[in-house]
């Protein structure tokens, strides 16, 4: 009898095996053990096995690759190796690990992070088709934000084992582990405001692309003729409670509304495609899916929403700068050549016979295949309701009074609304976001989530602008030349330069165009008449919303469809870019006045900007703000299908038949801003 592929061991024969077949019972004796990859400094004698009965103990080990925490001591450490249980207590995780893996932006940094209490379960005998199960019951997590933008992250440990390492068997375990979190708190700390984030019950799994829990042979796609592989993890929770507040400083002296949201259960979907040779990630795929929202914010709430928002618009600016820098060394999606190439060499070996059962796994790979990086946000539906503040001139407290003579002197004039108490509902159904971080200008956009034809159209009016833009760069180098050519004449040195520039062109790479783009989408919306204390008990009515259903047109068609593309040379690459560009699709609206309504709304966001404008926040503005703020950017909202009412305010009733509304309607109507 010989033993085959006995990983763990080497140099075992055959007079080193004592076998009792029926019995059931074994001995192997002074084994020298190949690749215990989690420890080091193992040896033989600091074993003692009882291998039938599963008993076993291992002492005074020195743990090697415990990346996510730091000054963890062996007396912490209580396991029960062959039962495949263990717990560790009072962790300090490592803060710039713990960065990496989230992949978090590099305007925000970990300060501190802890967890009373890990315990892992592993099934030995099972870990090709069975998770090794991490749990974890409170994460306290201290974040803030930098001054300057800090260094970007490593590759992640999960997502890129680096080096020669290919995906093998200790890779599939890495990737399939679960995670299981009773509780994790995240308190978030900026010059203007602090923030707390409270997630319960949350987990971490593999699932198949179906997003079902099935083997873990089934969470994974591997073509060995592409050399890549796809594999699947969903992540959920319970609940999601977030609170913001302001700084309250010596300039901050007033007494600010608290931001509060609540959700139930939402999930993010990862696909994540490596390279099968050395494990590195090509692209992913994130989707973060919420639950059913309702959110009631009223205007001081929604005036300390912008302060905050403006408070990071800076750091969040030169960060993404940064990004556009090192894009080449993100994940990128192959350029336009390399997907010619790939379709040559298809053609070419569509003519030879393949294998039906690789072939069969070629399409399913195609199938849950990731050109590009991309993130996306959904929800199915979204109740937002706009309520006035009562007037604080007629609230009598000391300390409202003060901040609203130190922040709006003149605002108690100004506050004399048209109606008092008035709220205002908005209802979104499937709101999409989705973002496009390195796309390469030129490259076709079929593998776009969801692509429609309001893409193809934007893309054909982006095309004109970039012919455009080439035209007038070309047109700017001739003149330069020229100039250039003119004033190295006056020195006597223009045959010596005519004779330079074509070798310096001919060593420089001609550097790739990309894009970043974000794309928004909304199926259906409602927007209602202003409600107030009059009208608070009848049937709100609409006031701008979409007139799909009673025109008949495709569900699967957006009303609102939304896309802001900007354009940057990676590395750095000093080059004129386009300018940015928004273009807009609203298919199917229907506009019906109601003065109170167009009142009240211009009172509450006028409140709210002027607010910001005189709020004492420290922005920390800086001298390049306003010349970011007029950054040229074309436009371009195409309406089909608007139409507009005009209802009378009062119906006669002596006149039956007169006319009740007066009705406006275009078949396409296009707005444009160049």
């Amino acid at each position: 009898m010989s033993m085959l592929c006995f990983r763990f061991t080497k140099g075992l024969s055959v007079d080193k095996i004592s076998l009792s077949t029926l019995k059931g019972e074994g001995e192997l004796a002074n084994l020298e053990l190949d690749e215990i990859v989690f420890t080091k400094g193992l040896s033989v004698d600091k074993i003692s096995l009882s291998t039938l009965k599963g008993e076993g103990e291992l002492a005074n080990l020195e743990l090697d690759e415990i990346v996510f925490t730091k000054g963890l001591s062996v007396d912490k450490i209580s396991l029960s190796t062959l039962k495949g249980e263990g717990e560790l207590a009072n962790l300090e995780l490592d803060e710039i690990v713990l960065q990496d893996v989230l992949d978090l932006p590099t305007w925000v940094t970990i300060k501190k992070a802890t967890c009373n209490k890990v315990a892992i379960k592993i099934q030995w005998t099972k870990l090709k088709t069975h998770p090794i199960c991490l749990y974890m019951d409170q994460i306290d997590i201290e974040m803030e934000t930098c001054d300057e933008p800090r260094a970007p992250n490593n590759p992640s440990p999960f997502m890129s084992q680096g080096g020669d390492t290919k995906y093998g068997f200790a890779e599939k375990v890495v990737d399939g582990m679960s995670l299981t979190i009773n509780s994790v708190t995240i308190r978030f700390i900026s010059h203007a405001f602090t923030a707390s984030f409270q997630l319960s019950r949350i987990r971490a799994r593999s699932t198949t692309p179906q997003w079902q829990v099935a083997d873990l042979r089934m969470t994974r796609i591997k073509d060995t003729e592409r050399g890549m592989v796809l594999t699947f993890k969903e992540i959920d929770w319970q609940t999601l409670r977030i609170e913001a507040d302001a700084v309250k400083t010596e300039k901050t002296n007033y007494v600010s509304t608290p931001v509060r949201l609540i959700t139930n259960q939402s999930r993010i979907r990862i696909v994540i495609k490596k390279q099968l040779h050395d494990c590195s990630v090509v692209s992913s795929k994130l989707h973060l899916i919420l639950d059913d929202l309702l959110w009631v914010l009223t205007d001081s709430q929604l005036k300390a929403m912008a302060s905050y928002m403006q408070s990071l618009s800076k750091l969040i600016r030169k960060s993404t700068e940064q990004n556009k820098r090192d894009a080449s060394s993100q994940p990128s999606p192959p350029s336009p050549q390399h997907h010619a190439t790939q379709r040559s060499h298809a053609a070419a070996a569509g003519t030879a016979p393949r294998n039906p059962q690789l072939e069969a796994v070629s399409k399913f790979f195609s199938k849950y295949d990731m050109v590009e990086t991309s993130y996306h946000i959904f929800t199915r539906r979204l109740d937002l309701h706009l309520c006035d503040d009562t007037n604080p001139m007629e609230q009598g407290k000391r300390d409202v009074l003060h901040w609203w003579q130190v922040c709006c002197p003149s605002e108690q004039e100004k506050f004399n609304r048209r109606t008092d108490g008035g709220a205002m509902q908005i209802t979104f159904h499937r709101l999409m976001l989705d973002y496009y971080p390195y796309h390469f200008v030129g490259m076709n956009k079929k593998h776009w989530f969801r692509h429609s034809e309001c893409m193809d159209a934007r893309d054909q009016w982006a095309e004109l602008l970039l012919s455009e833009f080439k035209h007038q760069l070309k047109e700017w180098k001739k003149a330069t030349a020229d100039a250039a050519e003119g004033q190295e004449s006056k020195d006597g040195s223009q045959e010596e330069v005519r004779g330079q520039q074509p070798g310096a062109r001919g060593h420089k790479p001609r550097p790739k165009l990309m894009s970043s783009g974000i794309v928004f989408r909304l199926e259906d919306f409602e927007l209602y008449q202003v409600s107030t204390s009059d009208t608070r008990h009848s049937t709100p009515k609409k006031f701008f919303s979409s007139d799909k259903k009673a025109l008949y047109l495709p569900q699967e068609m957006s009303a609102v469809h939304l896309e802001y593309t900007e354009y940057y040379f990676p590395e750095g690459v000093d080059h004129p870019v386009p300018s940015p560009n928004i273009y807009g699709q609203i298919n199917a609206v229907q506009l019906t006045l109601d003065y109170m309504t167009v009142l009240w709304a211009n009172q509450f966001l006028l409140n709210v900007a002027q607010s910001m404008a005189a709020a004492p926040m420290d922005r920390q503005e800086s001298v390049e703000e306003p010349a970011s703020a007029s950054l040229h950017v074309d436009i371009r909202l195409e309406i089909l299908m608007p139409k507009i009412s005009l209802p009378a305010e009062k119906p006669v009733a002596d006149q039956p038949d007169r006319r009740q509304m007066l009705v406006a309607q275009s078949l396409r109507t296009v707005l444009t801003l160049y």
